[in-house]
């Protein structure tokens, strides 16, 4: 009897479960639901790999998995590293345990399941983008939130910065995911490559208009910091990649658009954000004072942000425990708080509100220094693809920057963000080496 599904139908099936996982997982009180979609893609997964064997697939042998080179030995010492740090701490099995669960499970198992769905799809010549389900996923957040707001403000409530769940950070961090994604497509459009973004040209454009407008009514000075950053920096790999004279920028249309973009995004947040006012005063103030200042002194005081002031004061309080346990503490998510705890801080603390110092200060120096090793190797390798002729690879390039500058001016770098993160790395680099492999049989 002929199968009920083929295993192109069973692969659609698990791409559109990691479109609703990507939705669900910023959402608190969804663990349920989320468990139950990882443990349907797992199903479907093997599902698709026993189908396509008894459909004359070539199964797991097309299964290109970047592990070979150096990236994936700077990732798998990073993680050696990291569980040696565990065994040698303080309660050896509970931080074993959070290791397990944050970064080997909802780090890098997340990260390969989504790598093989995407490339199950690819294999079986679907038609389905699985990072345009991703795309739209976030997508959905931006617009419920923009909704949200907008429903407050009809009614004459206080809306701005407000979400329909959680903190705004949450919705910023998405928000920032969303616009890495969309800068990428538009940079792709812009030059006439195929974009991996697989949606019309006009709802790609409203996509674009839609993350900024978010970014700038959710009141985060750290998303469009990160959002200006992102842009910058992206459109400079872009410049060197293709080879552009100075002379042509006068000319270049996408040159101007990502000029006036970044004048807007900067002015709309300082109108809107009035903690823009006193930024530099308080750089000035906290870092002036070598001694450790407290908040509720700050707060009272002319010309001083309370936030920023937190924010800089615990910096420096992690940069001096980390003078004190180079090596870190072990893995976990509250590293900053046990220190901070063993250090008699009066408060309860957990996060330092940088997710790359949190992490440093839990796994070391050594993992810092691994991370940034491994985040450069990949956006070079990114830019070696691009200049291959693989625009795909920019997709790559704007996430991980993303999430880099993110983690280092306030994101954490564990939980919903990390699996996140995670979900559209999988998918990217699976469509980005597919789309190398097409275009050196191309070029060949």
């Amino acid at each position: 009897m002929k199968n009920l599904l083929s295993a192109k139908e069973l692969s659609v099936f698990a791409a559109a479960l990691i479109g609703v996982l990507a939705f669900l997982y910023p959402i608190p009180g969804t663990g349920a639901y989320r468990n139950i979609c990882f443990l349907l893609i797992l199903i479907l997964i093997i599902a698709t790999a026993i189908c396509g064997a008894r459909e004359g697939e070539s199964g797991w042998r097309d299964l290109a998995i970047p592990w070979r080179n150096s990236i994936g030995a700077i990732f798998l010492t990073l993680s050696g590293w990291m569980l040696v740090r565990v065994l040698l701490a303080e309660n050896p099995l509970v931080r074993a345990a959070e290791w397990a669960e944050e970064w080997l499970i909802g780090g890098a198992l997340l990260c390969f399941i989504t790598f093989v769905v995407t490339n199950q799809v690819l294999r079986n010549r679907g038609s389905v983008s699985v990072i345009t389900i991703v795309f739209i996923s976030l997508m959905c957040h931006v617009v419920w939130t923009l909704a949200y707001q907008i429903q407050l403000g009809l009614t004459g409530a206080q809306w701005l910065g407000l979400t329909p769940f959680a903190a705004r950070d949450f919705a910023s961090t998405i928000v920032g995911y969303a616009f890495a994604l969309s800068f990428a497509d538009r940079l792709s459009r812009s030059v006439k490559a195929p974009s991996l973004i697989t949606i019309p040209d006009r709802l790609s454009k409203v996509c674009f208009a839609l993350c900024p407008l978010l970014i700038v009514t959710l009141n985060t000075r750290n998303g469009a910091l990160t959002v200006l950053a992102v842009t910058f920096f992206l459109f400079t790999a872009a410049l060197l990649n293709s080879n552009w004279q100075f002379s042509d920028l006068t000319n270049n249309l996408f040159a101007h658009r990502v000029i006036v973009f970044s004048v807007l995004l900067v002015l709309a947040s300082i109108v809107v954000d009035s903690r823009w006012l006193h930024f530099f005063d308080t750089l000035g103030i906290t870092l002036d004072n070598q001694a450790t200042i407290e908040v509720s002194e700050l707060s009272g005081a002319k010309r001083v942000e309370s936030s920023l002031a937190l924010r800089l004061n615990y910096f420096r309080l992690g940069m001096a425990a980390l003078i004190d346990y180079p090596l870190g503490v072990g893995y976990a998510r509250d590293a900053f708080g046990e220190l901070m705890s063993r250090q008699g801080a009066g408060e309860q603390l957990v996060s330092s509100h940088s997710g790359l110092l949190d992490f440093t200060l839990a796994n070391g120096l050594p993992a810092f220094a691994l991370w940034i090793f491994l985040s450069l190797m990949i956006v070079k390798g990114s830019l070696n693809l691009a200049k291959g002729g693989n625009m795909s690879a920019f997709f790559l390039i704007s996430i991980w920057s993303t999430f880099f500058l993110r983690t280092l001016l306030d994101g954490h770098f564990s939980g919903w963000r990390l699996k996140l993160f995670a979900i559209i790395v999988g998918c990217l680099t699976a469509t980005v080496l597919a789309r190398s492999r097409t275009t050196a049989a191309t070029s060949g």
